[in-house]
């Protein structure tokens, strides 16, 4: 109701939708912005793409979100950190 209501006075907006819901918008699917991809557990999970868009400049996703922490060690290696000091960082507590 709402939506329809603020379209018809002029006002830009639209719906706020859950994730599920993100990827079966008629609009996403068009303007291909929805891109399947395999995660690094080997599922096929979709990933939104930029909704930035130059001319001359193709849109693409190089790979697919990276789970919480999977990057982790690489990234204290480029900080300086050296591997015993990495598996302490990164050891389960307990």
């Amino acid at each position: 109701h709402w939506v329809a209501a603020l379209n018809e006075a002029g006002v830009p907006c639209g719906p706020i939708y859950t994730m599920d819901q993100v990827f079966q918008d008629e609009q996403v699917r068009e303007l291909g912005m929805a891109v399947p991809m395999t995660d690094a557990a080997g599922g096929e999970v979709q990933v939104v793409a930029s909704a930035l868009n130059f001319q001359g400049v193709p849109r693409q996703v190089r790979r697919a979100t990276p789970q919480a922490g999977s990057d982790a060690r690489e990234i204290l290696r480029e900080l300086g950190y050296d591997d015993d000091r990495i598996a302490r960082l990164t050891a389960a507590p307990g």
